[in-house]
Order: C-alpha cells, then sequence, then structure tokens
C-alpha cells in the first residue's frame, strides 16, 4: 500500500542538525499562527523548569533545613504553567491578581502531593521538628507564608517571561540575521545570565541548551507543512511533570 509523504516528519526528526533554520520559519507576531505557537513554546519552558529546578536546588545537602527558602520554589514547582492568553501574555504576569490567582489556586490543588514524599522522608530520618514544617495537611498555611513573601516566586515567574521573551526576540532577528550563530550565542549567553539568577542560592545555567531543544522540538511539532497551524494542534507536545506529581 502506498504511503503519503508528510514534509513535517523530515523538519521534524532534522531540527538537531539546523535548528537555526527551523527558527527562521517560526511565526510572525502578526501571523495568525503566532499566539498558538508560542503558547506551545512557553509552558514547554514552564513545564520543564517546575520539573528540573527544584532536584537541582535539592542535590546539594541541607537545602530542607531553611524551609523559607525551601518552600516557595517547591510551591512554584506545584503550580501549573501560565494559561494562553493572546497577543504576548505567555507566561504569568505578577501584577496582575487574576492571572497570579490562577498560580496560587494550581499550586494548593498540587501542593500537598508534592510535600508528601519530603515530609516522609523526614520522618523516616528523625527530623521530627523539621518535617512539621513540610506536613501535607499544613499546605495552607504554607501558602499562605509565601504568598505574605512572594519574592522569591515572584523572581521564578519574572525569570519564566525573561525566558519567553528572548526566545520570540531571537525567532525575530534570526530571520534576517547576517550571522545566525552570533545571535543565537546571544540569546544562549542571555538565557545563562537568567538562569544564573532565577532563585537565591540557585545556578541554573546549566539547564540553557535543554530548554532551547525543548523549545525547539515543540516549535517543530506546530509547524505543519502547509504553514497553517491550527489552533487545536498547539498544545498537543507539553512536557510532563513527573516531579510534581511523585508521590
Amino acid at each position: 500500500m502506498e504511503t503519503s509523504h508528510d514534509p513535517s516528519s523530515e523538519l521534524r526528526e532534522s531540527f538537531d542538525n539546523n535548528p537555526i533554520a527551523l527558527w527562521r520559519s517560526a511565526p510572525l507576531e502578526r501571523s495568525a499562527a503566532f499566539s498558538a505557537v508560542f503558547g506551545a513554546i512557553s509552558q514547554s519552558i514552564q513545564c520543564t523548569l517546575r520539573n528540573e529546578l527544584p532536584p537541582l536546588y535539592f542535590s546539594l545537602p541541607d537545602r530542607l533545613s531553611d524551609p523559607r527558602r525551601a518552600l516557595p520554589l517547591l510551591v512554584y514547582a506545584a503550580s501549573g504553567p501560565s494559561p494562553r492568553y493572546h497577543g504576548r501574555e505567555f507566561t504569568y504576569d505578577v501584577l496582575n491578581p487574576r492571572m497570579m490567582g490562577g498560580f496560587w489556586w494550581t499550586a494548593a490543588k498540587f501542593l500537598p502531593t508534592l510535600l508528601t514524599p519530603i515530609h516522609n522522608g523526614l520522618l523516616e530520618a528523625g527530623q521530627l521538628e523539621l518535617a512539621r514544617a513540610y506536613a501535607p495537611r499544613r499546605y495552607r498555611r504554607i501558602l499562605a507564608s509565601v504568598r505574605r513573601r512572594k519574592e522569591f516566586v515572584d523572581r521564578i515567574l519574572s525569570a519564566e517571561t525573561s525566558l519567553v521573551n528572548d526566545l520570540i526576540n531571537f525567532s525575530i532577528a534570526i530571520r534576517h540575521a547576517r550571522r545566525p550563530l552570533a545571535a543565537h550565542l546571544r540569546l544562549m549567553a542571555s538565557w545563562g545570565f537568567t538562569l544564573r539568577r532565577i532563585y537565591p542560592g540557585l545556578d541554573a545555567s546549566p539547564l540553557v541548551q535543554k530548554l532551547f531543544t525543548i523549545a525547539t522540538r515543540t516549535l517543530a511539532a506546530a509547524l505543519p507543512p502547509d504553514g497553517d497551524l491550527p489552533v487545536a494542534h498547539a498544545q498537543t507536545n507539553l512536557i510532563p511533570m513527573p516531579f510534581r506529581n511523585a508521590a
């Protein structure tokens, strides 16, 4: 039986060898596909950060001994990525009460599940007093405390916005760049600067290449051969969040 040729499959398989060419095909802001494509890319970046930042932070010993710094990161990890709006509103606006209401709501929904293995591990280690700070039943108090001192959460969410905006600007600059490699290196440098400062005591700059690869894969999956992106297909390639759902 004859099979039809799908040019998009070649694009998706070959982007690793030439990601610059793929980014030159990214939709411009005035195009109908812009919101759907960059909304999907933004969500893949946000999900990846929620997966990767906590393991990086807690890979160093004794990080749990300071709940004041550890809990805001766990609240962030428990939250869902920003829902997609129109235009360039692809991440949470920390000054927008409506958007941040959604952030805190999703964090409350998943925080007890995220706290459970941490709490149990501390109990098994005999650290009873410290375990109390991470007790899942205290999740409402934890959220209230983090909201009162939300500068750590705001710092991560503002970093997300910077990462996505840098990527959008890169996709514009790369179209006619005479030195595309230089444009790519500028993006990597800017992302590295942001990730080194994304959270106190955490250098997340090793995630630069991983984030770019995931963003590029999401772009490749979102671009059909005819260039007409169906909005319904824009979010079919999001990255799962095993850390948030781990028990």
